[in-house]
């Protein structure tokens, strides 16, 4: 139990060190899992646009030619 609570200490302090980082208009792609935390730790006057992904590429269904959207390319 002891080794979790640690563990989750350390992405906290992971966290807050990655938010010092960040700046007011920075957009901002940190990826999936811990980094999401950052956000939790930014002073309120910093506004940052956080970007995510969507999902893994190479996995998944894949669209037949001509049935994706208008703004993506295959």
């Amino acid at each position: 139990r002891r080794r979790q609570e640690l563990m989750e200490d350390a992405k906290i302090v992971i966290s807050k060190r990655a938010a010092r980082f960040l700046n007011d208009g920075d957009v901002v792609n940190l990826g999936i899992g811990m980094p999401e935390m950052v956000a939790n730790y930014l002073p309120e006057d910093v506004h940052v646009i956080f970007q995510s992904e969507n999902g893994i590429i190479g996995t998944g269904i894949f669209r037949n030619t001509g049935t994706s959207g208008q703004n993506i390319s295959l």
